[in-house]
């Protein structure tokens, strides 16, 4: 009836093999939720531990409470205008319309291209981006405000690396040379 070839398979036993399988795969799987302020001083740890993110509501902006450094920005934005002013965020892409209109309710009105979503929590990500700022626009000063610790770090050791006068600001210590 069937030729040469005859396979039997034992319901049981392939079940109990997939099951003891995932068991094995997801036995190290944790899923959590971050918050921005975690995100960015985890993150990078998180990743090289091989964690993967999902961003699914990274896109979105809610609440949104002034940080200390936002007088300075919206001074700054008063004096200047928005062509200078660049928010730069470890966000994702979906992440700056949201923000943009954020923005907008406050009174600042920036360009899209002035919102550099990098979906990268790393200092270095920051600092790469901060450098490709002042290239492009071809700056000489620089207004920096992160929550991260090691963000404000990393940046603050680009700008007197290649001598831009700077202020910087991390939830409320502030750090200048000019």
């Amino acid at each position: 009836m069937f030729g040469e070839k005859f396979f039997s398979f034992a319901g049981d036993n392939v079940t109990k093999k997939f099951k003891s399988a995932i068991e094995k795969f997801t036995n190290g799987i944790e899923v959590g939720k971050l918050d921005a302020e975690q995100f960015a001083s985890e993150g990078k740890n998180l990743l090289d531990q091989g964690a993967k993110f999902n961003f699914a509501e990274f896109g979105t902006v809610e609440g949104g409470d002034l940080g200390p450094a936002f007088a300075k920005l919206k001074e700054k934005y008063d004096k200047y205008g928005p062509d200078n002013i660049y928010i730069v965020t470890a966000r994702p892409k979906v992440a700056a319309e949201p923000i943009q209109k954020w923005l907008e309710s406050q009174g600042i009105i920036l360009p899209l291209e002035n919102i550099r979503c990098l979906e990268n929590s790393t200092a270095e990500a920051k600092a790469n981006e901060t450098l490709k700022i002042i290239n492009e626009k071809n700056l000489t000063d620089v207004l920096f405000d992160d929550d991260a610790p090691q963000n404000v770090r990393a940046v603050k050791d680009l700008l007197e690396d290649i001598g831009i006068d700077f202020n910087m600001y991390q939830a409320g210590v502030k750090w200048s040379k000019h």
